[in-house]
């Protein structure tokens, strides 16, 4: 989902932004690593689980958001 939302989030962005990229695949890297990690721990508590899951959701989501709200100022003018 994260490399689909990179795709679609890419083509809104100009060069000059493209700096976001890089930045989001390192949260995303960060964040499995840290949901990895809390496997690891004994008794799998979802609670050391808790800190990788957001962190590889929300810029997931955020950069769908942006992109359905270009989608729609472009294709529909709406604000």
């Amino acid at each position: 989902m994260s490399f689909v939302a990179q795709l679609i989030f890419c083509t809104w962005l100009d060069a000059s932004q493209m700096t976001l990229i890089p930045i989001v695949v390192v949260l995303f890297v960060v964040g499995r690593f840290l949901f990895w990690i809390g496997y690891l721990i004994p008794m799998h508590n979802r609670m050391y689980r808790a800190l990788g899951n957001p962190q590889t959701w929300f810029p997931t989501a955020g950069m769908l958001i942006f992109s359905i709200y270009k989608l729609l100022i472009t294709t529909f003018g709406y604000v």
